[in-house]
Formats: C-alpha cells, structure tokens, sequence
C-alpha cells in the first residue's frame, strides 16, 4: 500500500523505537507514531512518507496496552524526554533487554547472543544526578522531540529535588532579563553537595549576585533527604558565557563565578570520594553505576597483577574501582577538566597505581604503540615513554626514539581494556589499537545497543569474540538503556 499524508491508518504497535515513536504496521506499512506504546491499537494520521514506511502523529488509541498507565507528569508527551512514561515500569526494561539482544543479533551479526536479564532500577523517579534545562524568555524546561518548541517544566519527577528548585528559581527570577540560556544542575547524592551551571549570552552583570542568592536560597529552603538526613548545598555556580571566534565557530569559556570549582560525590559500591567539574562527565544514575560497577568488575576478572586500560575514562570513575585490585591502571580522556578531575580522584582516594592522560584516545593509544613516527607531540611522546613502565611490561630500559628506530618499537600491552565511549561509539582506529595491545579482556560500556553490537562485530574481526552482555536501565522512562559486553581474545 502506498499511503499519502493525510490519510488515517489503524496501527498495532509492537516496540518503541529509539527516537521514541511506537513501530507498528498498518496494511503493509512499518509506521512510526508519536505516543504509543507496545500494545496499543490507535488510529493515527500520516505526516510523512516514505518507502514502506509511514510517519504519524499521536492519534485516537483505540485498544490501550495492557502495560499502558497514567503517566507522574502531565508533561511527558510535550517535552519529549520520557516517551516510556505511559508505560509499565517492568514493561519498558524488559523492552530494553529485547533490544540490547536484537541489536547484537541483527547489527553483531552474533547467533543467539547470550544476553542476562536487565537490572531494573528501584528509584524510578529522582534518580538523575544531572539536569540540563534550556532557558529562553520565562520559560525554562525541556525541548520537545524533533522540536524547537521549548515545554515550560516546573517540576521534573526524574529530577532532584534540588534541580527543580534551582529551575524554579531561575524561573522566578527571570532568565531573559539575566541573559541566561541554559541551566545545568549536579546534584551529589553522596554528600548532598549541588553545582549550578549558567548558560549566559554575555558576562555577567549587577544581576548576578541577586541571582546567586536566589539560587542558594532556593536550595537552602529543601527539606533533608536520605536516611542520614543529609541536606542539598549550593556549593558552587559555575558560567558559561561566550568567548573568542574561532573561524565559524564561537568558543565558550567555563568560570567559576561563585563557590567551589567542584563538587565532591561519595559514590560507587566501595565508597570512594570523587571530584566533579562543570564539564566533566560523571555517570547520571547513582543507582545504575553501582550496578555497573559490580558487573565490570566481574568481567574484568582481576586478580591483582593485571595491567588495566581505561579509554574514554571521565574523572576516572572506572578506573579507580578497579585500581585496588589491579597492578597498573592507566586511563585517556579527551576532556582536560576530566583528567585533571581523574588524577585529583586518585590521589583523595589514595590509589598510587592510577594515571591518567590528557588526549583523544583514538590518537593518544597509536602514539603509543609507536606509529605515529618522529614527529609525535610532546604530551604524546611523554605517554609513549611512560605507558611501557606503567604497564610494567619493558621494565627500566626502555629504548630511546632513535634507538627504537633501529630495533623497532617496544610492544605494549595490556590484561584488560576499558572502553566507554559515548553514545556514538568507537572510531575504528580506537578498536585497532585497542586490539593492538592484546588486552585478555575487554569490557564495554555502552549507553547504545546499536552502536555497541557495531563495535562488537569489528572486535570480533580483529581477533576478539562476544562472550555475553549484561543491560543496565540507567534511564527509566526513556528509550535509552546502558550495557555491559565482555570481549575475550581468541584463544584466550
């Protein structure tokens, strides 16, 4: 059938996909309509065609799903961050297992991959340790899906409740009129400590003492949270205001206008202190890195003289749990904040065995290797002169760069690779050279299924082979889910 926009289709819907459409058929044609969920018998109306496939918006539901339920805000259809809002909590991670397993299948091209069952989240709401709000005239809230329509948000259940009152007060006290374009929270759970982060259009002005009082006031007027009865506490306002041109571009430039340049989160399974700045990433879902946390561990499989490495490393987080338990453990990241953050984390949390490199990974590790030859840059040549003696795999004598010349250059190596990078995966150079290092293991971190199972199958063609994943919903309410791979070198 060949439909025209305009005409009303009655679709079954079998899956949400990852823009968060529901994905039914409707005579013959794969439909993707906007606020359905699996279950759901609608009525929906054609906005977009394409071949063999049709685009609707929400329309009449005329079977509900039975895992259908009154979303916790009024708002989840409008602002377009918890598509899986309307849907049954059990239902929508066990939806995310199905497609961590069929990515890995359709796109890994793996037989039966052998998938555990998803760890499900027991905080569903509250749960995100980061909010990033845009701000424009009044309002200040979300953008909705494939929109420029910015959805008003006064309160957030997935939220803080100290990310809601600091949007709460940039609301009353006007972003328009202090130039304010965006607001990003970090909320500690561990320490209660609370990091606003100011998207300005200029520099600040008189406006910004009244501003920051507003923000401390509205954070100092919550109640306590936790057993402990810890407390929220601004403890630092960040902004991020326009700087140099640079070509086509305008850079921007991070200050600390008020408070500390980082808030200190009491995180992980093992209780170990770290270090966040304003632009650093640090995982979003308390709960759901503690479950990371234990499952890396147990794929890592450390025994104590391992060599670790940590790509795509943050602040650290990764790393430093593994670090006890490990020989070395060296991380790269290309956020200089981050590593900054990184190596300060190793030293309050009083691991000596940790270091951590400033530079693209997909770089820094073929530097490394030595083949970047005679022109490597000097922070590239310090890692390669360095990373053999961490790894303790060459011992004192390392050659010079003339005499490699000669000999060839040492070969690194590595028992276990760490590799979490963002949603858009690896560079097939990054693989490479994580491969080059013939790490034992390598276990994966992924915040995509499709492009994980991508990556899984280049591994696979450098030597490597899937051995089992591990879901995580880091995310609920949204499409989004996280996972764990263990990769074991052939014939390991």
């Amino acid at each position: 059938m060949i439909a025209n926009i305009g005409d009303r289709l009655v679709v079954e819907v079998s899956d949400v996909g990852r823009d968060g459409r529901g994905i039914g058929r409707a005579e013959g044609l794969t439909v993707f309509a906007d606020g359905l969920i699996p279950g759901d018998k609608a009525l929906v109306t054609v906005t977009k065609m394409k071949k063999n496939m049709a685009f609707a918006a929400a329309g009449e539901i005329l079977e509900p799903s039975p895992f259908r339920v009154s979303p916790e805000c009024g708002l989840a259809g409008a602002c377009g961050g918890c598509p899986l809002m309307a849907m049954e909590y059990s239902a929508q991670a066990k939806m995310k297992e199905g497609h961590v397993r069929a990515a890995l299948s359709r796109i890994g091209g793996i037989s039966d991959p052998k998938v555990r069952p998803i760890v499900s989240m027991g905080a569903q709401w509250g749960y995100r340790n980061k909010a990033v709000y845009a701000a424009a005239g009044d309002k200040v809230g979300f953008y909705g899906e494939r929109s420029h329509a910015l959805a008003d948000v006064p309160y957030c259940p997935i939220q803080t409740s100290a990310a809601n009152a600091l949007a709460g007060a940039l609301r009353s006290f006007g972003p328009a009129a202090a130039g304010v374009n965006a607001l990003t929270v970090r909320s500690a759970f561990g320490t209660g400590e609370v990091m606003a982060v100011l998207g300005l259009d200029r520099r600040p002005g008189q406006w910004l003492e009244g501003l920051i009082m507003a923000l401390d006031d509205a954070v100092g007027a919550l109640p306590a949270f936790g057993e402990d009865g810890r407390c929220w506490s601004l403890e630092s306002v960040a902004g991020v205001f326009p700087g140099k041109q640079d070509g086509a571009k305008m850079r921007q430039k991070c200050e600390i206008i008020a408070g500390k340049g980082t808030i200190t989160e009491l995180a992980a399974e093992r209780r170990m202190y770290f270090e966040i700045s304003p632009q650093s990433f640090f995982q979003v879902n308390p709960e759901g890195a503690r479950a990371l946390e234990s499952i890396l561990l147990e794929y890592a499989g450390l025994s104590g003289g391992e060599a670790v490495v940590d790509l795509y490393c943050g602040v650290g987080v990764w790393g430093l749990v593994c670090a006890p338990y490990a020989k070395e453990v060296i991380g790269i990241e290309i956020e200089k904040q981050a590593v900054a953050d990184a190596n300060r984390n190793a030293v309050i949390n009083r691991i000596v065995n940790a270091r951590y490199i400033c530079g693209k990974a997909e770089a820094e590790l073929p530097a490394m290797l030595g083949k970047a030859g005679a022109g490597l840059p000097t922070r590239a040549a310090k890692a390669e002169a360095e990373l053999p003696a961490m790894l303790g795999r060459t011992g004192a004598g390392l050659p010079t760069r003339a005499a490699k010349a000669k000999a060839g250059s040492p070969r690194l190596a590595a028992d276990v690779a760490i590799i979490d990078p963002p949603r858009a995966g690896c560079a097939a150079g990054l693989l490479e050279a994580a491969a080059a290092i013939a790490p034992a293991r390598i276990v994966y971190i992924s915040c995509d299924p499709a492009t994980l199972a991508r990556d899984v199958r280049m591994l696979e063609g450098l030597g490597y082979r899937f051995v089992e994943a591990s879901p995580v919903d880091m995310f609920p309410h949204t499409v989004h889910v996280e996972a764990v791979a263990l990769m074991e070198r052939a014939g390991h």
